[in-house]
């Protein structure tokens, strides 16, 4: 099962690839960003597991 997660990427910190992204109900989500992601723009569009 996945779901999908959508927002503005807020932060991108390159020594750990963990980024922050504001969803548009405002929350926020940190994810961390797979070594295979060589580009991130300022919308992005991330599917993953769903949270158990």
């Amino acid at each position: 099962m996945q779901t999908t997660l959508e927002g503005e990427v807020m932060v991108v910190n390159t020594d750990t690839r963990m980024m922050t992204i504001r969803t548009a109900d405002g929350s926020f989500e940190v994810l961390h960003v797979p070594p295979e992601v060589t580009r991130l723009d300022s919308w992005v569009s991330i599917r993953r597991p769903a949270r158990s």
